[in-house]
């Protein structure tokens, strides 16, 4: 498990099980959730991931969303 001091918006955290992964990635090492719609699965940062939902986030952690909003500072 990667451990972030400091969440932010550009971090890398899985949607499913909310555990921090690199950036580098081909999905999640923990419980294996990978984004469908590019060549390798990898989940993106909590930026790109917001910018390419489309009003839809479907199956996250509630942790998921928590982590979303400390990185906005809410």
């Amino acid at each position: 498990m990667t451990t972030i001091s400091r969440i932010t918006i550009d971090s890398t955290v899985c949607p499913a099980c909310a555990v921090a992964i690199p950036k580098r990635n081909k999905g999640c090492p923990h419980c294996h959730y990978s984004f469908a719609n590019n060549a390798h699965g990898r989940v993106g940062t909590l930026r790109e991931i917001l910018a390419a939902q489309t009003g839809q986030l479907n199956n996250v952690s509630p942790d998921f969303l928590r982590l979303v909003a400390q990185a906005a500072g809410v």
